[in-house]
């Protein structure tokens, strides 16, 4: 059975979805009544919202609507067939289950067959709405998230579907829908290994370079905020998750101050993973002559001792690609810095980090192609 990803108000679609999950339920305990009066429900809660959307009808007027207006003003609209239609009046009958008399009830032909054609309507009528709502208006962030948790190999595809998301959806999945997804209680994938929440951040990195500077301001700052009013642990995931350095062109200098000097703790407190060397990308444009050491020390340490090959990998090429964006003033601080590393590891005779920090300041020359 489909969802309702494209209902973009959050309380109406957590209603239907209960609403969905509890006539799915009603069919299997094979409550055969209650399926016919949910399946009616739906329909003339769904059809009225998009006629509502749509701005077929006015919403004080939509919402006074039976089933059976309903039905009809979305026939007249093209928005349902005529087969649809028919079928849908059929259910429609099936609401007079709940009137008191007697006689009614009595002659209602209720049965597993009927309860069957009428989540089959269900479906049908989720389908012709989802898709037109998606014509007309684009993939909701919902929709978006949706086929990055169904679809495994939905990477390739995350970028021709964000063409067809609008400005709205975008806003929202930026600041809202991707960010909360991700760090939901109930999520048991951990950030680092799973595949659907690495899939999370690519598609947030991926919509906010193609948004507009003013949305990837509000981003941006958004962090800001997290970071002076969040949680511990929800800023560490968030900031390892959905910051990258390079935003920092979209703050202010204090609030840039306040974003490097939060990743220099982390880093001098050696919270240093892969995530976090990626969190630190564009950060040598931003650098100041008496950050180099803050910036480079931590991840010359992580080059030199224990760790992952894939963390020292990241660490060593950390250094290099933000050389490559640092002004010549900076990037001579980091050369002379480096030496000092060297002359340390010979003053030590460790001449394998020495040799390995030697390696790396002599590839900072090399013209990168």
């Amino acid at each position: 059975m489909p969802g309702f990803d494209f209902i973009t108000d959050e309380a109406f679609r957590t209603v239907l979805e209960a609403d969905l999950k509890e006539m799915e339920q009603c069919f299997e305990s094979k409550a055969w009544k209650a399926v016919h009066v949910l399946a009616g429900s739906i329909i003339e809660a769904v059809l009225i919202d998009y006629l509502i959307a749509e701005g077929h009808e006015k919403s004080e007027r939509a919402l006074k609507m039976d089933l059976g207006n309903a039905i009809k003003l979305a026939t007249e609209k093209g928005i349902i067939s005529a087969q649809s239609k028919d079928l849908s009046n059929i259910i429609r009958g099936y609401r007079n289950l709940i009137h008191p008399g007697r006689s009614i009830r009595a002659c209602e032909d209720i049965s597993e067959e009927s309860a069957s054609i009428a989540m089959a309507l269900v479906r049908l009528i989720l389908s012709k709405i989802e898709g037109r709502k998606r014509s007309n208006y684009g993939y909701t962030a919902e929709q978006i998230v949706a086929k990055v948790e169904r679809d495994p190999a939905a990477g390739v595809l995350l970028k021709h579907l964000l063409k067809d998301v609008n400005p709205y959806e975008m806003e929202r999945l930026l600041l809202d829908v991707v960010p909360s997804k991700y760090m939901s209680p109930g999520n048991p994938f951990l950030p680092e290994t799973h595949h659907f929440t690495q899939m999370l951040v690519s598609l947030f990195r991926m919509a906010y370079e193609q948004t507009d500077k003013q949305l990837q301001t509000r981003v941006a700052q958004r962090f800001v905020t997290i970071l002076k009013e969040g949680a511990t642990v929800f800023i560490f995931s968030y900031s390892r998750a959905f910051f990258r350095m390079s935003d920092l062109q979209h703050l202010s200098l204090d609030e840039g101050q306040l974003v490097k000097d939060y990743f220099f703790d982390q880093i001098k407190r050696g919270l240093i993973d892969e995530a976090l060397i990626l969190a630190l990308s564009g950060i040598g444009k931003y650098l100041l002559q008496d950050e180099v050491s803050s910036f480079v020390d931590p991840l010359v340490k992580t080059m030199c001792f224990p760790d992952t090959e894939n963390v020292k990998k990241a660490a060593r090429e950390r250094i290099i690609e933000e050389s490559r964006r640092m002004e010549e003033t900076i990037l001579n601080n980091l050369k002379t810095r480096l030496g000092q590393w060297i002359h340390m590891y010979h003053s030590q005779e460790d001449s394998e980090h020495a040799s390995l920090v030697e390696i790396l300041k002599s590839s900072l020359d090399e013209v990168p192609f």
